[in-house]
């Protein structure tokens, strides 16, 4: 299969192999797909755990309803008070 890498990326295969880290292109590429597999379900993982831990917080304490507008206006008069400060 035929890969089309930028320049930074070639350049970091061919100092690997160069440096005999891996015995060849596609152990290496193996190896880095392999890699970001691993990252991806941690990540996917953890994303999953904080939504559960949301969903369990928002259970015991409730919730408060969506309400774009007062989310802008208490945004607005936090930015004048800041002001005023300033």
């Amino acid at each position: 299969m035929a890969t089309n890498l930028n320049p930074q990326n070639e350049q970091f295969i061919q100092q690997a192999l160069a440096a005999g880290r891996f015995p060849d292109r596609d152990a290496l590429i193996n190896a880095a797909v392999e890699s970001l597999s691993g990252e991806l379900v941690d990540r996917d993982e953890k994303h999953r755990s904080l939504v559960e831990a949301a969903i369990d917080e928002a259970d015991r304490q409730g919730t408060v309803p969506w309400n774009p507008e007062s989310i802008m206006r208490r945004g607005a008069e936090q930015i004048q008070r800041t002001s005023a400060k300033q």
